[in-house]
């Protein structure tokens, strides 16, 4: 089918808890993802390390580099002009309003503070940036209040606080009706105990198959398909359940029954992957830091900058330029990865730009870390016998997404109705959209408290939003909308989704291609196979990060930043070979309570 504010530094070991398995015990001299010692590389022999890739990974990864290895020279390649990739907050002038200013989030904007997000609340604390932080309460109304539009109008996801209440809702509403039968199917099951999990049909499958199977139709429809657009702009009958959804997927093999699944979920039983749980184990063993601002921000549902997202990379950056060991190239693309001729270091070759238009020597490193997507690394590292040929053509095979993000400020309050925004599914209907936008975020809801207005009150007032357009919508598209284009675009689906005719006092469009990795079906497969690559064709010298691989998100970035510095010193590590194929043994880290 197509579809203690500062934690004790334990001598003691720290018990990670395995369901359905045997308990395992990490030392803490020991890397957490094995039972035994591996081969290893004194720090002394890292004394050069390219970082290609100047985004969120690429800066996360030369910052931890300078504090494992402070000796080491670590070099920063960036392809563009500036640093901080995707992340990219602009504060722009309304007009008439006194210099009053609105701030536009181009890329990612807010974070969730559980799972993952530790990493990036350890970093914050690391940075020092808790003072530049808000936290949106689950009480507010972009937490409570979710919408999907569906056939012709805004409706509200029920929530625990509001299912109660919302009978009438399901019964009224088209966009329930075909999914509804299934779910009241699967809650009948439940409190009889008798549904049992239908087991994995193979090594993965799409999001919609899997949904279909155990659901029904509707809910993969209907609701999966819009998650799939908010989240990573892609097709539920492509996207990987496994590298996705792991939990779900790892419950399916590990219960009996969804019964036992929903218990372990809400009891925190269903566990962790190997990547946090190494994380959270290393920080268990040596301390926290500031553990307060930790549990702080835990119980969020979301948090973000005062300054915007890249409050974030520009600290890193700063602090970077200010470190005399680290050399940042921007305007120097990569053009070649390959071994020196006594093939004991790796040697870079960037290509001539306006910026360096002569040509320029290779340069050795030790170690090469790249955190540029899968394909650009593939294209990056030719076989000696065939210049089309690819060292590495597991990487090939993972392909990205591209979305343009359409900002809008209105002078007048409240255009939308309370809440974090809307998003579309498959099942929208051409008419209703044409322009194939993934949804709208409510950003004078969803991140309030951004605007300046210490000079005029006019941006305190009125209504921010943010279109997505695009997605695996224009798969095969030659080329996207200009910006005067996607303004018109979003204009068009909000007069006809909201009402909205009123001309925008700010408006701002960025398309980012190729910027959301697409994990298809076979993606854990695939970088099983890519880490072998790795490892037979450049042994432990180079090593990989980045959204391709683990993670879309700005918080798997900064964790995958982290594991692949801290696995430096291990030959059998690349970033790959150490996770691919074990995304789904979940287990439970003793002692990471009311952190993670």
């Amino acid at each position: 089918m197509q579809r203690a504010r500062h934690a004790a530094v334990f001598e003691a070991p720290v018990v990670v808890r395995a369901y359905a398995r045997p308990f395992v015990v990490a030392y803490r001299r020991w890397p957490l993802y094995v039972h035994g010692r591996l081969a290893s590389t004194s720090s002394s022999e890292i004394q050069n390390v390219a970082v290609l890739g100047g985004g969120i990974t690429g800066l996360t990864t030369a910052y931890y580099l300078t504090r494992s290895y402070p000796h080491a020279k670590v070099t920063v390649y960036e392809a563009s002009g500036r640093l901080g990739g995707w992340v990219r907050s602009r504060r722009l002038e309304i007009p008439e309003s006194d210099g009053a200013q609105v701030l536009f989030e181009e890329g990612p904007r807010t974070l969730r503070p559980r799972g993952n997000g530790v990493a990036v609340r350890g970093l914050i604390s690391q940075l020092d940036l808790k003072s530049e932080i808000l936290a949106l309460p689950k009480s507010a109304p972009a937490a409570q209040n979710r919408f999907i539009y569906y056939p012709d109008h805004l409706v509200l996801l029920p929530t625990g606080a509001t299912l109660a209440n919302s009978g009438g809702t399901f019964r009224t509403e088209k966009l329930f009706h075909d999914a509804f039968p299934s779910v009241l199917r699967f809650a009948w099951h439940m409190a009889r105990f008798t549904f049992s999990w239908q087991p994995p049909r193979a090594d993965d499958e799409s999001i919609g198959d899997f949904i279909t199977r155990h659901v029904g139709p509707g809910p993969a429809d209907h609701f999966a398909s819009a998650v799939a657009h908010g989240i990573w702009a892609g097709d539920i009958w492509q996207l990987s359940m496994k590298s996705l959804f792991t939990r779900p997927w790892a419950l399916t093999k590990r219960y009996k029954n969804a019964l036992q699944a929903a218990s372990a979920m809400q009891e925190g039983k269903a566990g962790h992957g190997p990547v946090l749980r190494e994380y959270v184990g290393k920080h268990l063993q040596q301390g926290w830091g500031d553990r307060d601002f930790l549990n702080e921000l835990r119980p969020a549902s979301v948090f973000y900058f005062k300054g915007g997202m890249e409050t974030l990379t520009k600290r890193l950056e700063e602090l970077l330029r200010a470190n005399l060991k680290v050399e940042i190239r921007t305007g120097a693309p990569v053009e070649q990865i390959s071994k020196t001729e006594d093939r004991s270091a790796l040697q870079v070759t960037v290509k001539s730009s306006e910026s360096q238009p002569q040509p320029q020597s290779p340069q050795a490193f030790s170690r090469v870390i790249s955190t540029l997507p899968a394909l650009t690394l593939s294209s990056l590292c030719p076989s000696p016998s065939s210049s089309t040929t690819s060292l590495l053509p597991a990487l090939a095979s993972i392909p990205s997404a591209t979305v343009m993000t359409i900002n809008l400020y209105f002078r007048t309050p409240n255009l939308v109705p309370p809440g974090f925004g809307y998003l579309l599914p498959q099942t929208i209907s051409l008419e209703q959209n044409p322009e194939r936008a993934l949804g709208v975020v409510f950003d004078s809801f969803a991140s309030p408290g951004l605007d300046d207005t210490t000079r005029a009150q006019h941006a305190a007032f009125g209504t921010k939003l943010t279109v997505m357009l695009g997605g695996h919508w224009w798969q095969g598209l030659k080329g996207v909308p200009n910006e005067e284009e996607g303004v018109d675009m979003a204009r068009g689906i909000l007069k006809r989704h909201l009402g909205i005719e009123e001309e925008p006092a700010v408006a701002n469009a960025r398309a980012h291609r190729d910027c959301i990795p697409q994990y298809l079906v076979g993606h854990d497969d695939q970088l099983v196979e890519a880490g072998k690559q790795l490892k037979a064709e450049f042994g432990n010298m180079l090593r990989v990060a980045g959204s391709s691989y683990l993670g879309v998100g700005v918080a798997d970035c900064v964790l995958n930043a982290w594991a692949v510095v801290e696995g430096l010193r291990e030959d059998d590590r690349n970033g790959l070979s150490e996770w691919a194929g074990r995304r789904d043994e979940l287990e439970v880290v003793e002692g990471a309570e009311g952190v993670i």
